[in-house]
């Protein structure tokens, strides 16, 4: 790599020597839409669609296959060397598929020759609250917690006095509602980033857009989570105003246009503020035109509020350079304080499990039941209730406990529904936090329906079917309030979701994103990293604590978020070092975020501090320019070594060493 004034330095690297001993083809064998047949085993595709009219590609050809059954879109293809497991480079198809079904953005990496599957790695990161990591801290997150009480006054629309260009939400540095309030952000594009405004999109005064959709961000409602402008796409007018009425203490569905609105400029500022830290058009930024300066274009952010693909949750799938980044932001309905063990008294206390996209949400009349499991007399799969033969002498009148496999979400709960079951939670068989969509049969089902992760179920499994008694119950008096909450008032999670863009385009380089699957990768980390300077605000202390996504959880202000630990350099509270990492990916990223918060504040302390990023002598500013620089430095497949040698290096080009702490 060259420094400014064309000093060599150097970089970690991953190259390989005496490539025509490792190469072995320059020819494919096999026709592309052989491999996507590959492809579509390997992902366990039912029903899939090939299509069979492919051509041999060429060295340096990229070609599509169309679009079918299981994708959003056309399938790209081109040919790439992979690493096999004996180091072998070998040549591949790569075909990159935009599932239909989900939210997940496939990079498959299939041997030309063979048809061997090599490589799969998902663009999409799904940054979800319930890892195992989160399980031991949950008694501190519940203490503080609550239920969804009110959160905020109404905050009415002021359109008569609102200056053009303007939008009404919760500005950085305000994190979320229960940081601060709404204020009227006029005029807030940076003339160098976004300098025809972030209405524009053909480089021309005045804008193309009068709704929430621009050069680097198309923001809109999705519900039907099909990927597609639900028709909520608020219109500012001519004037651009982008005011409108928000009362928390409502439902989502009553304040979709704020909504779009706050997320639509969170994107944006951050977009804005890190095109000064090198997150440019050359670097693989998120624009639909980039203005001449370098870069693939036609690939804003699609930032999809209200998402109805599953709640409790957020992800961005980050395809090359010239691929629109995908955000998808989630109602957050965890429901800890609807289900409580009555009986036994020594277990008594919340249960926590999660409201599924389907079925009736609780209301004040409690529902209490004593709790069974399914029995639809399937030999050895009865607590699977997949068959539509449950038997109603067990399950009427009862809570139903059904374990997770085989069959949808919607059809177990239906089945006991119609054998009687008051309410049904279906108890996962791993750590991992479920979103249940309904699939066929979801949406006759008429009862309460929850997913729990295997531990919970686990604490009361020898208790079903005996003396387990529960009650589920819409929060009622001082604790009532909305039934759910909209991650898109948290900038902390959206700044999170956003950073998962950064990282993987300047990793490596912007033309694959595909470079952070690896088992010491710090992903996480570096989004984690984006939502604390985001929202930093003047006056912080290095020993404060922080956390990340209070709001959507209801955690209140100074609750410990959805990490094991809260970000502080104080000890006492975050002990967390290099011996701390496993392999999960929220545990390894909350390390690597600890590290470079500790460097945060070190280099804050000694060279000041600057809220508005310009100052770039300051030492926050100091940090986030390291940061970035040694994203763009470090190798593919990068560890914490390689992070932390990066950044030295970066310091190296930019300052020459000096900097100190």
């Amino acid at each position: 790599m060259l420094g400014p004034t064309g000093k060599v330095f150097e970089s970690p690297s991953r190259f390989y020597n005496d490539l025509e001993k490792l190469v072995n083809t320059t020819t494919p064998k096999i026709l592309p839409h052989q491999a996507l047949e590959n492809v579509v085993r390997e992902l366990k595709l039912e029903n899939a669609l090939v299509p069979t009219n492919s051509s041999r590609l060429k060295k340096s050809e990229v070609s599509t296959l169309a679009k079918t059954n299981f994708t959003e879109s056309d399938i790209p293809v081109k040919l790439v060397y992979q690493v096999n497991g004996k180091g072998e480079l070998r040549l591949s198809y790569d075909l990159a598929l935009d599932m239909s079904m989900n939210a997940d953005h496939w990079s498959m990496r299939v041997d030309a020759v063979t048809g061997e599957v090599l490589n799969k790695h998902n663009f999409t990161i799904y940054c979800k609250i319930d890892h195992p990591g989160h399980s031991h801290c949950e008694r501190s997150r519940m203490a503080q917690k609550g239920s969804f009480k009110p959160v905020a006054k109404v905050l009415e629309s002021k359109a008569l006095t609102t200056a053009p260009n303007t939008y009404n939400v919760f500005a950085f540095p305000v994190e979320s509602p229960i940081h601060g309030s709404r204020s009227l952000v006029v005029n807030p594009a940076d003339p160098t980033a976004s300098p025809f405004g972030w209405h524009d999109t053909n480089g021309v005064a005045g804008p193309e857009f009068t709704v929430t959709n621009g050069n680097n961000v198309n923001a809109y409602l999705d519900k039907n989570s099909d990927n597609q402008n639900d028709g909520g796409q608020p219109n500012g007018g001519s004037d651009l105003i982008f005011d409108f009425p928000l009362d928390l203490n409502k439902e989502p569905n009553t304040y979709t246009a704020a909504a779009v609105t706050n997320l639509f400029y969170v994107c944006n500022a951050i977009h804005d503020v890190l095109y000064q830290f090198g997150f440019d058009e050359k670097a693989g930024n998120f624009q639909r035109n980039n203005y001449a300066k370098g870069g693939a274009a036609n690939d804003p952010v699609v930032a999809e509020a209200q998402d109805g693909g599953g709640t409790n949750n957020a992800n961005f799938s980050t395809p090359a350079d010239g691929g629109s980044g995908r955000m998808q932001m989630f109602l957050w309905t965890e429901s800890a304080n609807e289900i409580n063990v009555i009986e036994p008294s020594g277990e008594a206390g919340p249960f926590v499990a999660t409201r599924g996209s389907f079925g009736a949400a609780p209301d004040t009349t409690p529902i209490i039941g004593n709790a069974v499991w399914s029995d639809d007399g399937v030999r050895g799969m009865e607590r699977l209730g997949c068959s539509d033969s449950q038997k109603k002498a067990k399950l009427n009148g009862k809570i139903v406990f059904i374990e997770r496999g085989e069959c949808e979400f919607g059809a177990k709960a239906y089945y006991a529904q119609k054998a009687g079951a008051i309410a049904v939670i279906i108890c996962g068989f791993n750590e991992e936090s479920v979103s249940m969509g309904p699939g066929a049969l979801g949406g006759r089902v008429t009862i309460p329906a929850y997913f729990a992760i295997k531990s919970k179920c686990d604490k009361v499994r020898i208790l079903i079917d005996s003396s387990l008694k529960i009650k589920i119950q819409k929060p009622v008096g001082n604790l009532a309030g909305p039934d759910s909450l909209d991650g898109d008032f948290d900038n902390g999670i959206i700044a999170h979701e956003f950073g998962h863009g950064v990282s993987n385009r300047l990793t490596g380089g912007p033309s694959q994103a595909g470079c952070l699957g690896n088992g010491e990768q710090m992903g996480e980390g570096w989004s984690d990293f984006f939502s604390l300077i985001f929202t930093a605000e003047p006056g912080d202390k290095p020993a404060d604590i922080r956390a990340v996504g209070n709001y959507a959880i209801n955690a209140g202000k100074d609750g410990l978020g959805i990490r094991r630990r809260p970000y502080t350099t104080d000890l006492k509270f975050n002990e967390f070092t290099y011996k701390n990492i496993d392999p999960e990916v929220h545990n390894l990223g909350e390390v690597w975020t600890t590290v470079l918060w500790d460097l945060y504040w070190a280099l804050s302390d000694k060279y000041g501090y600057d809220p508005s990023f310009k100052n770039k002598t300051a030492g926050n500013n100091i940090c986030i320019q390291l940061v970035m620089d040694g994203m763009k430095l470090q190798p593919c497949s990068p560890g914490f070594i390689d992070g932390r040698n990066a950044i030295i290096a970066a310091d190296q080009m930019n300052n020459g060493g000096k900097i100190n702490v």
